[in-house]
């Protein structure tokens, strides 16, 4: 069955007079196929639309939502108890949203939060493989510019910030990770995807500065593709 594709040209939110505010379907079922659209559709539009249900029942989206709450469930506690990541007021609302029993059920605070939750499972994961495929300690050299550094492609994530979305493509530069950012608009990301495959080696151009994220560092920076 083809995917449903949601648009509107209404905010995220829908103006809720009450609270908690109660969903008909999971409401991580429903980030999942609203994340399919345009971004600008509303979180409970989406869960009332009368095509809602045929299309959850038919897809995995389901299995995918309980992937990512026990995802986060499991990665949350874990890393509170090890000190893993730093403790941030959006992980403390996260757990206890999810760790709620009545899963339908959502303070009308958290909804963007869980409409963005498909987008940070993705980034989550990636995180996860990199650090298995990467050195994450604090590198020697914070900053370098190469004229043809020799890279290895890893994948993708994505953002979404209503309209606007944005792609980091992840790649292996020997030991560590590196990464650079294209807004959702370039009209080349389509050749630039066509052309990329897991385990390809390429050579890029540019300039790039150590960041830090829960303690792993890697490379990112302004480059383009030498092909």
């Amino acid at each position: 069955m083809a995917s449903i594709i949601y648009t509107s040209p209404l905010s995220l939110f829908d103006d809720v007079e009450t609270d908690p505010v109660t969903f008909t379907h999971d409401p991580i079922a429903v980030a999942l196929l609203r994340s399919e659209g345009d971004g600008t559709v509303m979180m409970h539009t989406v869960d009332q639309d009368p095509r809602t249900l045929e299309y959850i029942a038919n897809g995995d989206y389901l299995q995918r939502a309980n992937t990512i709450r026990e995802y986060y469930k499991k990665r949350l506690f874990f890393g509170a108890m090890s000190n893993k990541f730093s403790k941030t007021g959006f992980r403390g609302d996260l757990q206890a949203c999810l760790e709620r029993e009545d899963i339908y059920t959502v303070h009308s605070g958290e909804i963007g939060m869980l409409a963005r939750l498909p987008d940070f499972y993705e980034q989550d994961v990636t995180r996860d493989m990199l650090h298995k495929e990467c050195k994450g300690n604090k590198p020697k050299t914070n900053s370098f510019w190469a004229n043809d550094l020799t890279v290895k492609y890893l994948t993708k994530t994505s953002s979404r910030y209503g309209r606007n979305k944005s792609y980091c493509y992840w790649f292996k530069k020997q030991d560590r990770a590196l990464c650079f950012h294209i807004e959702g608009v370039n009209p080349l990301i389509n050749l630039l995807d066509d052309f990329l495959e897991p385990g390809k080696v390429i050579q890029l151009q540019g300039g790039f500065s150590t960041r830090v994220q829960d303690g792993f560092h890697f490379y990112q920076g302004k480059c383009k593709v030498l092909v």
